[in-house]
């Protein structure tokens, strides 16, 4: 749960990779039985890490070689899997 909840999310910009440890470690909680509390926690975690991969990986296409960025935001259809894990959790 410890990987699954990196409390790091709050102050710093994580890496994709480590996004991507994270959403891997909460699946693996929610794969597993765990209390209610935990999985509450495992699904709105694993939505956080989900949402911010993917406006992380957009912002990173849409670098330009100047540095500035032309960013689009996500649609819907991007962010489902995020959206369904914070339903869950809620």
């Amino acid at each position: 749960m410890e990987t699954c909840a990196d409390e790091r999310v709050k102050t710093t910009l994580l890496s994709l990779s480590a996004l991507k440890t994270a959403e891997a470690a909460c699946g693996r909680v929610l794969a597993q039985t765990a209390s209610d509390a935990e999985r509450q926690k495992a699904a709105f975690f694993r939505g956080l890490m989900r949402f911010l991969g993917v406006v992380q990986s957009g912002a990173e296409k849409a670098m330009r070689r100047d540095g500035s960025v032309a960013y689009a935001p996500p649609a819907v259809a991007d962010l489902r899997a995020a959206l369904k894990d914070i339903r869950d959790a809620i």
